[in-house]
């Protein structure tokens, strides 16, 4: 996956590109937004998203936060994406 590709198309979603992490499967892009409300998730909530590109195909997946109290840190949020893009990768 391009690197501006990527953030022009997070850009266009209200997303902001927040991490890149080089593994030697590839690429780990992760992005993420604030929203009150989507039509995926219809609560409060962080959408953190992660992307790769694998056996040239670019995949992409959301994580949804629910904005609460307990609401995990920024960093947990990435880490999180970051461990789900990992685990796909190692599939």
């Amino acid at each position: 996956m391009d690197i501006d590709r990527f953030e022009k198309i997070c850009r266009a979603s209200r997303l902001r590109p927040e991490k890149r992490v080089q593994t030697d499967k590839g690429t780990i892009y992760v992005a993420e937004g604030y929203f009150n409300r989507h039509p995926e998730f219809d609560k409060p909530h962080y959408k953190t998203l992660w992307a790769v590109a694998k056996a040239g195909m670019d995949i992409a997946q959301p994580l949804y936060f629910e904005f609460s109290a307990t609401l995990p840190k920024k960093e947990d949020r990435i880490a999180e994406a970051v461990k789900t893009a990992w685990q796909f990768l190692n599939d």
